[in-house]
This record gives structure tokens, sequence and C-alpha cells, in this order.
């Protein structure tokens, strides 16, 4: 959300990725729209459907307030890695809360 006021979305077709980091709306966008599509699709056609920056729910449950990683690029990037996230430390969560951004 905070990228509106940049030139670089208005310079450059940027593409949506950057709103994986950018906006609370990622993982939902993520989930209607398939991975390669959201980050394809041109910032400027997703723009409209964005309201909030990074949210407390994008690192802690909101049932639990217990951390979690709610972006597919770190999950997949662990994962080929051989590492599950759902087994990680607490101090590990902590880095990869901040990690996934």
């Amino acid at each position: 959300i905070d990228q509106r006021n940049t030139q670089r979305v208005q310079v450059a077709n940027q593409p949506g990725a950057c709103i994986n980091c950018h906006a609370a709306e990622a993982p939902l966008l993520i989930a209607e729209m398939g991975w390669e599509a959201f980050n394809s699709t041109p910032y400027n056609d997703l723009k409209d459907r964005l309201h909030f920056g990074s949210s407390c729910a994008d690192c802690h449950d909101p049932q639990t307030m217990a951390l979690r990683i709610t972006r597919p690029a770190l999950v997949n990037a662990l994962a080929k890695r051989g590492v599950d996230v759902t087994q990680a430390s607490r101090q590990e969560m902590r880095s990869y809360v901040c990690a996934q951004c």
C-alpha cells in the first residue's frame, strides 16, 4: 500500500509481486488468483484491492497470537531446503516471520 506514493509504479508496469510484502491482502489475493497469476499481474491492476499495509495477522494467528508465516515464498523456499516450518522453534519462528518479507 505504501507503493502508491513511489514513482516506480508510475514509470514502469511493475508486477504485483511487490505486494507480497507491502499489503495485508496478499494471502487472500494469492488464494484467489493463484501464485503465478498474482505475481505476474501488474501492480496497477491490483492497487484498488489493497487497503492495508502489513498487519498483525501477517505474523500472528488472530485466534492464538502464535507466530505464523503467511507468505508462500518463504514456505516454499524453506521446503526446498528441507525445512518444515511447522517444526520450527519459537526462536526460529521469530526469524522466519521477519524473513517472510
